[in-house]
């Protein structure tokens, strides 16, 4: 009890604690200093909070600035596209095209910085499918296609003609079948026949009657204006997608009428 005495001291204060010569805080004053360093980190993380709230303030001005930025490339590219249709040279409309491309480029770069896009589509894509790569190869194949299959189809007609013609022989007269023969080959050869005259008759009629629209039409005609250069240059893709789709409706038209002729 005596040697507990001799090293154990309380300080006149009596806020600490002399243990063998240590001074030993006591517990308010503990609390004290945990609160002061709580104090001091909500003051911190109040701050970081608030920087953060000025970064990302910061980012959608930025954000919103670049996109008015591309907004007006693009705005700036489909003026120089109008003014380029209406450009009476040659030499001044390919400028205005190439102004107009140089404005969707650049609108292409901010949406890359805005991770709106992912590739330029000027660039070659390296996953291309087989069939994109080897157009040649592909167009070739579709033709052996086409042909296979005409081939097929007049080796059914003929079986089927001897068929039918095999039957018959059991049949009475009077019950017997009609099939089709070699002359309904000739008529569906003629029906393609008038088919296939129509068209340049038509573009003759165009020649002599206006002849500017023949002009703008056919492919052999370097002029100024012309409907294959607008059809790539200057039409949308999606006016191309229904000016194609009119086109297909309209041979097809042509096709079902040609059944109609009789030699």
């Amino acid at each position: 009890m005596q040697n507990l005495t001799k090293h154990t001291k309380v300080t006149e204060a009596g806020k600490t604690l002399a243990v063998n010569g240590h001074v030993v805080p006591e517990l308010s004053a503990i609390q004290a200093e945990e609160e002061r360093l709580n104090a001091d980190l909500e003051r911190i993380e109040s701050q970081k909070q608030a920087i953060e709230d000025r970064k990302r303030q910061a980012q959608e001005t930025e954000r919103n600035q670049l996109v008015a930025e591309r907004d007006s490339l693009l705005e700036d590219a489909r003026d120089f596209r109008q003014q380029a249709r209406q450009a009476p040279n040659e030499d001044e409309k390919r400028t205005l095209y190439s102004f107009a491309a140089d404005s969707e480029r650049q609108a292409r770069d901010i949406d890359r910085k805005l991770g709106l896009a992912t590739s330029d589509p000027s660039e070659a894509s390296p996953d291309k499918r087989w069939f994109e790569q080897h157009h040649r190869l592909t167009l070739a194949f579709q033709l052996l296609g086409v042909f296979v299959s005409l081939w097929v189809a007049y080796n059914s007609f003929t079986d089927l003609h001897n068929m039918i013609q095999e039957v018959n022989k059991s049949l009475a007269f009077d019950k017997q079948m009609q099939p089709y023969d070699l002359t309904s080959v000739q008529k569906f050869a003629y029906e393609k026949f008038v088919q296939l005259t129509d068209l340049p008759i038509a573009l003759l009629l165009l020649m002599f009657v206006v002849p500017m629209v023949g002009f703008y039409v056919l492919p052999f005609v370097q002029s100024g204006k012309d409907f294959y250069r607008e059809f790539f240059d200057e039409l949308t893709p999606w006016q191309r997608s229904k000016l194609a789709t009119c086109f297909i409706l309209g041979f097809l038209l042509l096709a079902a009428l040609s059944h109609l002729v009789k030699p």
